[in-house]
């Protein structure tokens, strides 16, 4: 405060006749650096950007091609470089990916009974991860809901339709469903004639 005309001289971040105002700044320039204004960070050494967010203070800075973490002691590289300052290349191995019709067969064979074409069904694997065998339950075929259930062996291409017993769910489609194991869940959805969750 200057004695002799009263005003007050404000320390860096603060305004007003009587500093009782701060400016501000994002995460607080990640306590960093120091705001001198609404929205401006001066920081400090080794870190930057607009909220000093950036860490400078890793080998080399990471070659550029990573992130600076644990108070400059580890590059956290970005995809393709690896390294301890993500100076090298690093081309990932992919393996490839073929497809294969299954159904129908690309070779005419006797496939027996089918399902209706659908959409907005459940398809989920039977069994065991290693099962050659897929189940299909519910859907919309045209504008009618299903609640049938159908298994598709992946080895014979054969379509067989499952009995089910208890306490079957309404015809339904966009449901949300979750298998486990040899269970099978379903919740929400459309319904027949209302067009509302259930």
């Amino acid at each position: 405060c200057n004695t002799t005309s009263g005003a007050c001289s404000c320390n860096v971040g603060y305004y007003g006749e009587q500093c009782e105002n701060a400016y501000f700044c994002y995460h607080e320039c990640s306590n960093r650096g120091l705001c001198v204004r609404n929205f401006t960070c001066v920081c400090g050494e080794k870190f930057g950007g607009d909220w000093c967010e950036k860490d400078f203070r890793c080998a080399a800075n990471c070659s550029g091609h990573g992130e600076c973490k644990n108070a400059g002691s580890e590059c956290v590289c970005e995809f393709g470089y690896k390294g301890d300052t993500c100076s090298e290349r690093n081309t990932p191995e992919f393996h490839p990916i073929t497809w294969k019709r299954l159904y129908p067969p690309e070779t005419p064979v006797e496939i027996g009974e089918k399902p209706l074409p659908r959409h907005s069904h459940v398809l989920v694997r039977e069994g065991a991860e290693n099962s050659q065998r897929v189940l299909i339950w519910g859907g919309v075929s045209a504008t009618d809901p299903l609640s049938d259930m159908w298994r598709y062996d992946i080895q014979s291409r054969r379509w067989e339709k499952r009995p089910q017993f208890g306490q079957v769910p309404p015809p339904r489609y966009d449901f949300a469903y979750a298998a486990s194991f040899s269970m099978l869940y379903v919740f929400g959805g459309y319904v027949a004639c209302d067009n509302e969750g259930s």
